[in-house]
């Protein structure tokens, strides 16, 4: 008896499927509520190392203080926006992209402007007050990108459509929330002046189904991509680069990435070439953020070149092992954070709060 009422909870969702056809999702969505029924791993406590790593934005993190004095639940607190209102400017400029891509002709030349911010030590971004001490203030300031829609149509019609949001995915989430958390690596490890942005996009996720790595909607499994950014997606890789990695501030993404990430340079890089495709370039940065951000530590599993064990040998070695090992036992133990923590991952928080279209 057990064993058939088991089953027939189990069969449960797909037979509602089956029976309200206008509640089905998208093709590539039909494991999204198989997924979400996954049972969770037990929470286990975090290892000491893990402590000190931030992985919560500000509204995380004050989220529980704003609520008890507003008396509401930290959700009805925390409005998180993974969207953003589109103008019929916007729309216009996003369509007009997709058509260059698709058709194989150039695209206008665009700018769009990268509202970011960086976050003091401790994760914060708020204002203190007159006379407190602010040793090491969050830095917030625009960067102007010029998108070069001639040379990389695909690649900006993507960009674009992330950014300000695709007419035809009207759900899908955009830049409004991106985080740029990630320092590139080259295939040996060796740490490169380019930071990613978006790779873990919020409200956004990986799925494979059938063999294929499909983008969707964390809240519901839907498609993320329309059937037109979908087409684009699939020129990338063999788009050629509109320019060479030789400067700070050029707009790249590497090839066989997720579609919605991008990176900024903040140095010039041959080895970027290789592997990468230029597609557009920082033309105003006054608040000098992308200087301030190639000063950032990130996140390694080698100890410090100059730390006391650099004289041992062996040591270095050791020291990546147990790392790696400690990594992977909070995994396994189910502790959530250990999956934010990764080789290359920056240890400031900066965000991306608003794209505009100039």
């Amino acid at each position: 008896m057990m064993r058939q009422l088991t089953i027939l909870i189990a069969s449960m969702p797909l037979s509602n499927a089956m029976t309200h056809p206008k509640a089905a999702v998208g093709r590539r969505s039909a494991l999204g509520g198989a997924i979400a029924a996954t049972l969770a791993p037990p929470a286990v406590a975090a290892p000491d190392w893990l402590l000190d790593v931030p992985t919560e934005s500000a509204d995380e993190t004050f989220a529980a203080a704003r609520s008890e004095k507003l008396g509401q639940a930290p959700s009805a607190v925390m409005t998180p926006s993974t969207q953003r209102a589109q103008s019929s400017r916007e729309a216009s400029a996003v369509l007009a992209a997709q058509k260059a891509a698709l058709e194989g002709t150039a695209a206008a030349t665009t700018t769009v402007r990268l509202s970011m911010r960086i976050a003091r030590p401790d994760g914060t971004f708020y204002v203190r007050g007159k006379g407190e001490e602010d040793p090491e203030p969050p830095k917030i300031g625009d960067v102007d990108v010029e998108l070069f829609g001639k040379s990389a149509p695909a690649a900006v019609a993507t960009f674009l459509a992330f950014a300000l949001g695709d007419p035809a995915s009207a759900d899908a989430p955009t830049y409004a929330s991106a985080i740029l958390d990630e320092r590139g690596a080259s295939s040996d490890g060796q740490q490169l002046p380019v930071v990613y942005a978006a790779r873990r996009l919020r409200g956004l996720e990986t799925r494979s189904i059938g063999g294929e790595q499909i983008l969707v909607r964390s809240r519901d499994g839907g498609e993320v991509l329309s059937r037109n950014a979908e087409a684009i997606a699939a020129k990338l890789r063999k788009e050629p680069s509109a320019m060479e990695h030789s400067s700070a501030g050029i707009l790249t993404r590497q090839r066989g990435d997720a579609p919605q990430a991008f990176g900024l340079t903040v140095a010039g890089s041959k080895a970027l070439d290789a592997t990468n495709q230029a597609f557009g370039r920082v033309v105003r940065d006054p608040a000098g953020l992308l200087a301030a951000i190639g000063t950032l530590n990130a996140y390694s599993l080698d100890a410090a070149p100059d730390g006391l064990s650099k004289d041992v040998p062996g040591a270095a070695a050791i020291y990546r092992a147990q790392k790696d090992a400690f990594r992977g036992a909070a995994k396994a133990f189910g502790d959530g954070r250990a999956s934010k923590i990764f080789p290359g991952k920056l240890l400031r928080r900066v965000e991306i709060t608003r794209v505009q279209l100039l």
